[in-house]
């Protein structure tokens, strides 16, 4: 209400006469000095009658807005309500709604002559000093609003801020997913058909020079906000086909703006929020040329692959760090996964799934016990035995973490293990695939990861959302092994290793760049650099 309000206060300060309408002044309601409590009343209906919507908002915060003077607050804001001169009142409390007086008779502004005969008890501010005394987060909203080329009218800022429920975001945005939510395989013939497709399409654009950059200016912008930049964010958007064609563009992000900005994000794994934040900001200013370098690493790529699959089969694609599960040249699932981070990459490998290890215990890799567990010892003495994480030595005796001395690496001379439990870093399961590289896919007690815009945290492993569906999914030859069943096991904290009858084929591959059946190009960014080096082939 307040972001609302502030708003509407700063668009009024600058607005012109004839941009509102009015000869001498905009009002809501206009109460003068001189009114009597009879007439006041009258203004104050009139308000009500003819701007039920406005009335209801400012009503009960009671600002005045003077071009000239400032802006008055009174009401709940100051000592006291300023008095209107009545032959009836001496102090009748007038109306609490906003009124604007706009500069036709600079020297008679509403609410702003005081004379010896009027005294009061009132607190005007300039603007600036308006602005200090909100939020921060409010203030910033407000300032965009007066930095707008184009004048907006009252009624223009609250349609615009209206202009969508949450319903209607909502649907934006399940819109933008369904978009890219296709049933072919990441790794097909379908997608290198549309990849040459989209190619096609974009080497012309690229020869013409691409799209214009976005400025900063519309960092942070959402639904209802006028700014400088939103022109160009719109020709962005149109440029990459996001948001249809349109007569002409301005610089209110308005609904089709929004729809457009949450399809851009949905096609570049972002959060599809409708706000432009800093990885969406980033993402609209990747060159065009740098994309169609992309889509053509990635069709070769994809052409490299796709006659070597198997009819049942799991992709886990690094860039986007999510996994497909295949079966029949269709989708039956996609997961989101947390990937190796840049300096503990997850390695380009294929295999099959052949154990699923339910409740394990986490044999930690020297690799970790040299560049984590060392330091973390070095940092809290008692972080083995918070985290459950014992050590043996080669004839399988327990050790204690006071008989290692932690300022050598003569930890990694011991096999450490996690035991299994709610702090176990595999989580519930883990799911194994032979491989040299001793990686393999797991559970998580780290959940909120998956909700992050670049998942790259892990030392090379890949955690799998929703872990239950995608080993229902690997054990369904097995028999009696549903979600249910398998979160029943999980709740237990049974040990259980299950051998899978039918070992699907895993592929992690790193395609950046793709395109589906909509015609929708998702792209994801470069992250282990090997678009940059113009790798198509990787060693297995």
């Amino acid at each position: 209400m307040l972001m609302l309000i502030g708003t509407l206060a700063m668009a009024l300060t600058v607005q012109q006469a004839t941009a509102i309408g009015h000869s001498e002044a905009a009002c809501l309601g206009e109460v003068h000095q001189d009114d009597t409590e009879d007439e006041a009343l009258q203004h104050t209906h009139h308000a009500k009658r003819c701007y039920p919507v406005a009335y209801a908002i400012v009503a009960p915060v009671g600002v005045v807005l003077d071009i000239n003077n400032g802006i008055s607050i009174f009401g709940p804001a100051a000592d006291e309500a300023p008095p209107v001169n009545s032959g009836r009142s001496k102090h009748f409390r007038p109306p609490r709604f906003i009124c604007a007086a706009i500069a036709t008779r600079p020297t008679q502004p509403y609410f702003g002559a005081q004379s010896h005969e009027r005294q009061y008890r009132m607190r005007t501010m300039k603007r600036r000093n308006f602005l200090g005394l909100l939020p921060m987060g409010i203030a910033a909203a407000t300032l965009p609003t007066i930095k707008s080329a184009r004048a907006q009218s009252l009624w223009d800022m609250m349609n615009q801020n209206r202009s969508l429920s949450d319903a209607e975001r909502e649907a934006n945005s399940a819109a933008a997913i369904q978009a890219i939510d296709t049933v072919e395989p990441i790794l097909s013939y379908d997608t290198a058909n549309n990849l040459q497709m989209a190619i096609a399409q974009y080497e012309p654009f690229v020869a013409s020079g691409g799209w214009e950059q976005v400025p900063q200016e519309t960092y942070g912008v959402t639904i209802g906000v006028a700014r400088d930049g939103v022109i160009q964010l719109k020709r962005r958007l149109l440029s990459s086909a996001d948001m249809a064609m349109v007569e002409r563009v301005d610089d209110v992000m308005d609904a089709p703006t929004d729809a457009a900005l949450r399809r851009f994000q949905a096609r570049h794994g972002l959060h599809v929020s409708g706000q432009v934040d800093e990885a969406t900001w980033y993402a609209l200013n990747v060159p065009a040329e740098t994309r169609l370098h992309q889509l053509r690493l990635n069709l070769l790529r994809v052409q490299n692959m796709v006659s070597e699959l198997a009819d049942r089969y799991v992709v886990v694609n690094i860039p986007a760090a999510f996994i497909e599960v295949v079966e029949g040249g269709m989708v039956q699932r996609r997961h989101t996964a947390v990937v190796g981070r840049i300096d503990r990459q997850t390695p380009i490998l294929k295999s099959r799934i052949h154990q699923i290890n339910f409740n394990p215990y986490w044999n930690v890799p020297v690799s970790i016990i040299r560049r984590d567990l060392i330091k973390y010892m070095n940092e809290n003495p008692n972080y083995l035995t918070e985290q459950k994480i014992r050590i043996f030595d080669g004839s399988g005796n327990e050790l204690q973490p006071s008989q290692i001395n932690w300022q050598t690496e003569e930890a990694v001379n011991y096999s450490f293990r996690q035991d299994p439990g709610p702090l176990n870093s595999m989580g519930n399961v883990k799911i194994n695939f032979h491989n040299p590289h001793a990686v393999y896919l797991h559970d998580t007690p780290t959940k909120g990861l998956f909700g992050e815009n670049a998942r790259f945290y892990s030392s090379g492993c890949v955690r799998v959302d929703q872990v239950q569906d995608f080993v229902a999914w690997v054990l369904r030859d097995n028999g009696d092994w549903g979600p249910s069943d398998i979160q029943t096991v999980f709740a237990t904290g049974e040990r259980k290793d299950v051998d899978v009858s039918s070992p699907p084929e895993i592929h992690t591959t790193y395609i950046s760049a793709w395109a589906n059946r909509n015609g929708v190009v998702s792209f994801r960014d470069d992250i282990y650099e090997f678009d940059m080096a113009g790798k198509v082939t990787f060693e297995t």
